[in-house]
């Protein structure tokens, strides 16, 4: 599902494949995609399956020319974005065992401007996540620390 979120900013969701019953967290996970400054960015993008046409054909028009990964246990489909698009990569500089991406990331710090002019931000809750300020959108973008369940927004991690 593709949902234009303000101009140049749009989202589409899709079921995550390691989701399960017990997980804290809904089904279906939120990949963005961003335009500023003469570069489209991926952020966390899970990629979707093959029969998602509308949203495969929206990427290949304006294709990513970066691919940002917001939390280390997010790199989801990080070299699937940079194998199709030659898409520059971002992120963590530390992962998940587990959870390791092919792709050399280039470290993201909180104050680290990004091509397009994103600019990444202090989460707050020791480094859990690396918010992305979008300059041209006026907006924040999280990993997890905001989300929504029944139409309520939550805040993760605060008191």
């Amino acid at each position: 599902m593709i949902v234009d979120v303000a101009p140049g900013l749009w989202i589409w969701r899709v079921a995550h494949p390691d989701w399960d019953s017990r997980a804290h967290w809904q089904p279906p996970v939120t990949s963005t995609v961003v335009e500023s400054g003469g570069e489209v960015a991926v952020l966390d993008a899970l990629a979707p399956p093959d029969d998602a046409v509308d949203v495969w054909e929206r990427l290949d028009a304006k294709p990513p020319t970066l691919a940002i990964v917001l939390k280390p246990d997010h790199v989801r489909d990080i070299d699937t974005f940079v194998q199709r698009y030659g898409a520059r990569a971002f992120g963590p500089w530390l992962f998940w065992r587990d959870n390791i991406p092919d792709t050399e990331l280039e470290p993201v710090q909180p104050g680290d401007e990004l091509p397009g002019g994103f600019v990444a931000l202090y989460d707050g809750r020791g480094r859990g996540e690396t918010p992305v300020w979008l300059p041209e959108q006026r907006a924040l973008v999280f990993a997890d620390a905001l989300t929504e369940r029944d139409g309520r927004l939550l805040v993760w991690g605060t008191p």
